[in-house]
């Protein structure tokens, strides 16, 4: 017997059967069979969730364009938006160059590059779809260390990291903006770094570790995790470039009196006595010096930043004045100022891309602030960070009020807090 095709419909399949020949098979022949098919897949396609915190600020309109971005796409598993920083004071500037920066290069290279590792839960839209690969190994509990960091010092980005690992892209879109309120106390904001950064560490390592996995990822470029290997290396000398570029700014003061060797070593010392600090006293205490210490290598930073515009000055002033002089002296003069070249290219380097994000160039006027405060983000928070590695408490979020009230003074307080600190550590 011939029999018709199968009938389909959006939901609806209805196949013709013929039992002739067959046990059990019906008196009549043919008869019909009708099945729903594909309709939780569909369902799980087109519908998303919108992730936010509850001190977030967004608009429809910015809601919307994280939807439209992920139906371009069905590959799309997430996206999240720009995310601006609302606050005040010393640790608000920070951040709000921080945030800007991350935005600009960070997000926007791995978007373009390869895929976002991270859609933070304060603001981006998961397609279910992308969730229901992945929730069975994300409802597990942490048995190892590793799964510890992974899991619980960073919900939104380990559930983005198996999105990743099931082939899943993950977008960045700058037009959907959104506020959120940030740590305004250097305590609340060593809190909240002390959890990101094993997070972000350990969930690129587990990208790395899977690579040949992760690499069967259409968006996923063998580059792509060569360029994540780069900056973990870069993350990883961060304490140690951090160091130099203090020791190289007091160097400049002291050159000859005093040898660049010995102002590193003593800065190391330095270093690993805060280390000991965190292992062996509690969190106050170990802010306390945290604070002082970061204080301490702030006035040095400033010197730096001194000595760099009076290099940059003298490095264009021998240029312009060997104008007529040979090869040779010229190749050498570079070489001497690479330093200063390679200085001047960053500044360009942000220049630029604040020219290109018109609106947000104000960001860049705080970027003085975070270059002071290098050693305070790239060594003690770092080693904060690893001393307490096993506390996965918050520590952020509290006090707060819609109006972004301070639950701290502003930069006045913040002085009044180091000088109070130094006494108690003096007594």
């Amino acid at each position: 017997m011939t029999l018709d095709p199968h009938i389909r419909t959006d939901r609806l399949t209805i196949t013709l059967l013929d039992w002739e020949g067959k046990s059990n098979s019906p008196p009549t022949a043919p008869c019909l069979r009708m099945e729903i098919l594909g309709q939780d897949d569909d369902l799980d396609r087109d519908t998303y969730i919108l992730a936010t915190d509850a001190d977030v600020k967004f608009t429809p309109k910015s809601a919307n364009k994280l939807l439209d971005l992920a139906q371009w796409n069905p590959d799309v598993g997430a996206v999240c938006g720009r995310t601006h920083c609302l606050g005040s004071g010393p640790m608000y500037w920070l951040q709000l160059f921080d945030y800007a920066v991350g935005h600009w290069f960070q997000k926007a290279a791995n978007s373009t590059l390869g895929t976002v590792l991270c859609c933070p839960g304060c603001f981006s839209v998961y397609r279910c779809s992308a969730i229901r690969k992945c929730v069975s190994t994300y409802a597990t509990k942490a048995e190892k260390a590793k799964e510890f960091l992974m899991k619980d010092m960073g919900e939104d980005r380990w559930l983005c990291t198996l999105m990743v690992e099931r082939g899943c892209r993950l977008v960045y879109t700058s037009i959907a903006e959104n506020s959120t309120f940030v740590p305004e106390s250097f305590k609340e904001f060593f809190n909240q770094r002390r959890r990101w950064g094993p997070s972000t560490v350990a969930n690129q390592l587990e990208l790395l570790r899977k690579w040949c996995k992760v690499a069967r990822n259409p968006s996923v470029s063998h580059l792509f995790l060569l360029y994540q290997a780069l900056l973990f290396c870069s993350f990883v000398i961060g304490p140690a470039t951090a160091i130099l570029i203090a020791a190289g700014g007091l160097d400049f003061y002291v050159s000859g009196s005093f040898p660049l060797e010995a102002t590193i070593a003593i800065m190391s010392i330095v270093t690993f006595m805060f280390g000991y600090v965190c292992l062996k006293y509690k969190q106050e205490t170990q802010l306390k010096w945290a604070m002082v210490l970061g204080a301490a290598f702030g006035i040095v930073m400033i010197m730096t930043t001194v000595a760099l515009v009076e290099k940059i000055v003298v490095t264009i002033r021998t240029f312009t004045a060997a104008g007529s002089s040979t090869v040779n002296s010229t190749v050498s003069s570079v070489l001497s100022a690479l330093d200063t070249f390679y200085f001047i290219a960053t500044i360009g380097m942000f220049l630029v891309t604040g020219l290109l994000h018109f609106r947000e160039i104000n960001c860049l006027l705080h970027g003085i602030l975070y270059f002071i405060a290098l050693p305070t983000t790239f060594i003690f928070l770092n080693i904060y960070g690893v001393c307490n590695i096993t506390d996965k408490s918050w520590g952020t979020r509290e006090g707060k009020t819609s109006d972004g009230s301070k639950t701290k003074d502003g930069i006045k307080g913040i002085f009044k807090n180091i000088v109070k600190e130094v006494r108690d550590i003096v007594r």
